[in-house]
């Protein structure tokens, strides 16, 4: 019996979750898995769930059936109780596995047909997007870069298809520099805009670095590829030109976003289902173009309508805003 169960489990790992990943072995196969945007241009939300700007009713956070939710929405000491599935986690290592065999994929291709510019450009679009999901998941599940007590715990750093290849965890700074270290090979290989911004581009990556290395608190480096991300990246928008009586005045793939990515939905998390805290809401003045476009005030509260999602879903993507942001910040 327990030969039978080891040979049963070592056959499904073998197993990839689709019959694409298997049977890619072309550029144009790489390029289809890596536009794929309803998996891969996603970004955790628990980061969200337990942010201050917003909240919601009594009802409503007692309605929601997942554990997980309501407790990272009151920071609870023990998110999880008997809950054993953290979608977060979970979805990003999905990702993070179809970027690694594209990786192994190209790696091979190479071998065989020699380097060319288009698997280079495939290369650095992998790296960019483990990249993204190794610095989103690092926000919520490891402890801030720099901390000491904690350096031991930080993501168990994947970096190839095997399934059967378990690392243990990376430290904190190996994490990190592991995320820069292979977003500065992408930003030498992408080009420096691209048509599609569900693609990786040079800016997007230069923005994935100027938001890594604040994180980081190395303020020269993050002013240096903020500045760059804005040398390259599109201009803002001018909010006299949105219709603030439409429900989404700002569209998805807008003119200021680099890299489109939306937030994992939850059922808290979603435009409808949660109200802006009024303190935030007042802060804008009445003339701002934004205190119309971002918000709506209802009887039951103050709904969010600003993301560049162009929908109730939030984004998580880059934009050029943040990187002025980014650039300010590190100015101060």
């Amino acid at each position: 019996m327990s030969l039978l169960i080891a040979s049963c489990k070592n056959e499904w790992l073998d197993v990839k979750p689709s019959k694409m990943l298997v049977d890619a072995s072309t550029l144009a196969d790489f390029q289809g898995i890596l536009d794929n945007n309803n998996l891969l241009n996603k970004a955790p939300a628990l980061g969200f769930l337990s942010a201050d700007n917003f909240y919601v009713s009594v009802a409503s956070w007692q309605a929601t059936t997942s554990t997980l939710q309501r407790n990272t929405y009151v920071w609870a000491d023990d998110l999880y109780e008997a809950e054993t599935q953290n979608p977060d986690w979970t979805n990003a290592y999905a990702r993070i596995l179809v970027s690694n065999v594209v990786l192994d994929g190209i790696e091979k291709f190479e071998r065989t047909h020699g380097v060319s510019e288009e698997s280079k450009v495939l290369r650095g679009a992998a790296l960019f997007f483990r990249s993204f999901d190794f610095l989103n998941l690092a926000q919520i599940f490891c402890m801030p870069y720099g901390n000491q007590e904690y350096q031991a715990y930080g993501l168990p750093l994947k970096l190839n298809s095997n399934v059967n290849e378990r690392p243990d965890r990376a430290k904190i700074d190996e994490t990190y520099f592991r995320v820069v270290n292979d977003l500065q090979e992408a930003c030498s290989v992408l080009p420096a805009t691209i048509t599609y911004k569900t693609r990786p581009s040079k800016a997007a990556a230069y923005g994935l670095l100027a938001r890594a290395y604040l994180f980081m608190q190395e303020y020269d480096k993050a002013l240096r590829y903020a500045d760059s991300c804005i040398r390259i990246g599109p201009d803002l928008l001018d909010y006299n030109t949105l219709l603030s009586s439409a429900n989404y005045p700002l569209p998805a793939l807008n003119d200021e976003v680099i890299l489109h990515a939306d937030l994992a939905v939850y059922s808290l998390n979603y435009g409808t289902a949660f109200n802006v805290d009024s303190n935030l809401y007042n802060s804008y003045l009445d003339t701002d173009l934004r205190k119309t476009l971002f918000f709506r005030a209802q009887a039951d509260g103050i709904k969010y309508r600003g993301s560049y999602s162009g929908s109730a879903i939030s984004f998580g993507g880059i934009s050029i805003s943040e990187m002025f942001l980014i650039h300010s910040e590190c100015q101060a």
